[in-house]
């Protein structure tokens, strides 16, 4: 068996324990799973069929579409917080192995002011939804918008 292939399906396998035992573990916790086997129906009813079924909220506590679109936001906001550094990490290992290269350097340059740029909108997207709600009513917000 070529070595590569052999390594391949070891990862993938690794892969799948990793993420699989988990979800699996909850799924089985959870209350109203049924426990799987003979007699275990969905949502926890046993045998035939005449129990309700109930489905949890996907989303979980958010029920509306405002409450959705500002967890996106939230989700993209740390997103640049932990991608921004590595950009920044990066760009200074390529102006360090530049070695001269003219092309490396503006290379490091770019990505370095681009990272700092995105960082700051970051910043700026974070605080702007709180500084209207207090410029409007007059008061800060009891918790952050965003």
């Amino acid at each position: 068996m070529n070595s590569k292939l052999f390594v391949s399906i070891i990862l993938m396998v690794i892969v799948v324990i990793i993420i699989g035992f988990p979800v699996l573990s909850k799924a089985l916790n959870e209350p109203g799973a049924g426990g799987g086997g003979i007699g275990g129906g969905i949502g926890g009813t046993s045998g035939g069929g005449s129990g309700a079924i109930s489905l949890p909220n996907p989303l979980g506590k958010t029920t509306t579409i405002g409450q959705v679109v500002r967890n996106i936001v939230k989700f993209l906001i740390r997103l640049v917080f932990y991608i921004a550094p590595i950009m920044v990490v990066y760009a200074g290992f390529t102006y360090a192995t530049a070695g001269g290269n003219e092309e490396r350097i503006k290379l490091a340059q770019r990505v370095l002011v681009w990272a700092l740029i995105g960082l700051a909108l970051a910043l700026i997207a974070q605080a702007v939804p709180n500084l209207l709600y207090e410029f409007f009513t007059g008061q800060p917000p009891s918790q952050p918008i965003i």
